[in-house]
């Protein structure tokens, strides 16, 4: 046998399922309202420190809609075509092959330049990240 509930459960009940559904949507809308924060979470500068080099070209572009971007482009030592390191002509010759690397999310492009030295040195393929 069932006993029936009282008007005062049920009234703190049916409180507490609102108060509960009412904390869920809130959380809901913070979490949509703030996703740009919560799901990029940027670092501060210095970004590209380290990265400077004969190797290395930083390389600035927008996108279609405006957006500035920024890339590196490493080339390998001997991209200049002899086989030998050119002492700064191998960044400014312009590669025969290159390999595009797509960084993550929360990344700076500028990380990716000491990976992509050693692909470019191991491959002999220019590395734009």
């Amino acid at each position: 046998m069932r006993p029936n509930a009282t008007p005062e459960v049920t009234a703190v009940i049916r409180t507490v399922l609102v108060v509960v559904v009412v904390a869920a949507v809130a959380l809901a809308l913070l979490v949509w309202l703030y996703q740009g924060r919560v799901v990029w979470l940027p670092p501060g500068p210095p970004w590209d420190d380290d990265v400077a080099g004969d190797d290395v070209r930083r390389v600035e572009f927008a996108s279609a809609d405006g957006q500035p971007l920024v890339g590196w482009l490493v080339v390998p030592p001997d991209e200049g075509g002899d086989g030998a390191d050119t002492g700064g002509e191998a960044a400014r010759a312009v590669p025969q092959r290159v390999m595009v690397a797509f960084h993550g999310n929360a990344e700076i492009a500028a990380w990716a330049v000491p990976w992509a030295r050693e692909v470019a040195r191991r491959t002999g393929w220019a590395v734009f990240a």
